[in-house]
C-alpha cells in the first residue's frame, strides 16, 4: 500500500472534482486542487490506472480537464549467497517484490575498490558469480532492464568471498597396517 499526492494548478473560484479509474481510494482533498490516494492494488505492470480531473471556474464559465495514466509497480531485490568461498560460485537473482518473479536485469560485479571485476553482455534473470573471484567484498548490481516493469531502478547486494585455508600438509601415518593391530 502506498499514498501518494496528485495536483494541478490552483484557480481562484473553481470546483474540482477527482476520479480514480481503480486500484485505490482518494483519501483527500477531493474539492482542492490537490488530492491524496491511497493505492491498494497489487503491483501490475500491465495494468494501467487514471487519476483524472474535471474543473469549472463558474464566475469566469471556463474549465477543464486532465488526466493522468498511473502504473502500481514492484520494487525487486536480488537473491543469493552473501558469503562464497574462494574458487567457488554461487547463483544470483533478480527478483519482484510483489510476486516473486524473476526480472531481466544487466549485471555487474564491483571489487571494493570500485573497479568493475564482471558485467554482463546481455540482460538476464541471473547470474553465476564468478568462481575466479579472489578473496574480498563485492557488490553485486542488477539494474532493471525494462524500467516500466519495476519501480526501483537498481539493487544492490554485498558478497564476500572468503579466502581458502591453506592446503593441509602431507598426511603422516604408515601405509602398511594388518588387520586387528592398534597403530
Amino acid at each position: 500500500e502506498s499514498e501518494e499526492e496528485y495536483s494541478i494548478d490552483q484557480f481562484d473560484g473553481a470546483e474540482y472534482v477527482w476520479t480514480l479509474s481503480s486500484g485505490g481510494n482518494i483519501t483527500s482533498g477531493q474539492g482542492t486542487n490537490k488530492i491524496a490516494i491511497s493505492w491498494t492494488a497489487q503491483a501490475d505492470f500491465g495494468t494501467t490506472h487514471w487519476v483524472s480531473v474535471i474543473y469549472n471556474n463558474c464566475y469566469l464559465g471556463c474549465g477543464g480537464r486532465d488526466s493522468i495514466p498511473v502504473k502500481i509497480l514492484s520494487p525487486f531485490f536480488i537473491s543469493g549467497p552473501v558469503e562464497l568461498c574462494e574458487k567457488s560460485s554461487g547463483q544470483i537473482t533478480a527478483i519482484l517484490s510483489a510476486t516473486a518473479a524473476a526480472i531481466l536485469c544487466d549485471w555487474s560485479i564491483i571489487q571494493e575498490n570500485g573497479a568493475v571485476f564482471w558485467s554482463s553482455a546481455a540482460a538476464g534473470s541471473s547470474i553465476n558469480f564468478p568462481a575466479n573471484a579472489p578473496a574480498g567484498k563485492y557488490r553485486v548490481r542488477a539494474i532493471a532492464a525494462n524500467s516500466g516493469e519495476t519501480c526501483s531502478p537498481d539493487a544492490d547486494l554485498i558478497l564476500r568471498v572468503l579466502a581458502a585455508p591453506p592446503q593441509p600438509g602431507v598426511i603422516s601415518g604408515p601405509a602398511v597396517v594388518c588387520p586387528g593391530t592398534a597403530v
